[in-house]
């Protein structure tokens, strides 16, 4: 029940597929939780890949 607007960066948001991944590994109703785990590790994965090097190099330049 929310805004039609928000439902697109609301399925882009990547807590919402961890989220998803939580809820079909702790309840039998959710259905196959494979693909939403594999899409939440993606997810995780890409964050990280992106996140780390922009770290790394944001430490060097502080450190300096």
């Amino acid at each position: 029940t929310m805004p039609s607007w928000l439902q697109p960066i609301v399925k882009a948001n990547p807590v919402t597929h961890v989220d998803d991944a939580v809820r079909a590994l702790t309840t039998t109703t959710h259905g196959p939780a494979a693909h939403i785990i594999f899409s939440s590790v993606i997810w995780i994965a890409a964050v990280l890949v992106i996140m780390i090097p922009l770290t790394i190099t944001q430490y060097a330049r502080l450190a300096r």
